[in-house]
């Protein structure tokens, strides 16, 4: 599929913020969770939509949902 083929496009740290995304965390629990500013966060939140060709949190869920990528874990960086 697609998205599974765009993931791999991805850095791990970028991974590691669109995992928590897809549990459902929100961009203040993601930085809390892997010790980053808000801006880092939100930089790789831009990088990640770009890699999946997506412009809203509506349309990663849309992919997340479709793909039932929720079960993937973090890659502990």
């Amino acid at each position: 599929m697609l998205f599974r083929s765009s993931m791999n496009a991805l850095s791990p740290r970028e991974t590691d913020v669109l995992v928590l995304l897809a549990w459902g965390k929100s961009i203040h629990a993601v930085e809390e969770t892997l010790v980053l500013s808000t801006n880092t966060i939100k930089t790789h939140v831009r990088h990640i939509y770009s890699k999946l060709g997506i412009h809203s949190r509506a349309e990663l869920d849309m992919l997340l949902y479709d793909d039932s990528l929720v079960g993937t874990g973090c890659s502990g960086e």
